[in-house]
């Protein structure tokens, strides 16, 4: 009888244990999917706002341009249509020289640039409108 009992106990014991471990796998699951929503919602929003600010950075480029044509601005500037576009839109960013040119130009001592597109496709489609 107490073979009996004892082989019960272990048995109750093996199904509490059981029962534990999986919660402790669900409770480590739902940290770990809260974990990686939280850095996905960062890395997202934190995308969304380089996509903002680069947005109203290159507004501001174009904004000094006027009504003058990209050719006429790229011609004054010594530098392709295709580079001034790229300026604008932030899938390139001019060299010193040119910076200095067009603060000259613009008649303005600092021109805040869009930070550079990290997406390829994105960089690839400006590409695209200067061929």
């Amino acid at each position: 009888m107490k073979t009996t009992q004892t082989t019960q106990t272990m048995q109750f014991q093996e199904m509490i244990y059981e029962e534990e471990k999986e919660l402790i796998h669900e409770m480590v699951d739902r940290v770990l999917d809260r974990t990686a929503t939280r850095r996905l919602y960062s890395f997202m929003r934190g995308l969304i706002e380089s996509l903002e600010e680069r947005n109203k950075k290159s507004e501001t480029l174009k904004e000094l341009r006027g009504s003058k044509s990209k050719k006429e601005v790229a011609k004054d500037l010594d530098i392709s249509v295709c580079a001034l576009t790229g300026y604008e839109e932030g899938s390139r960013e001019p060299r010193d020289e040119v910076k200095k040119r067009m603060t000259e130009y613009y008649g303005t001592t600092y021109i805040k640039f869009a930070p550079i597109i990290k997406n390829a496709a994105l960089a690839d489609q400006s590409k695209e409108s200067c061929i």
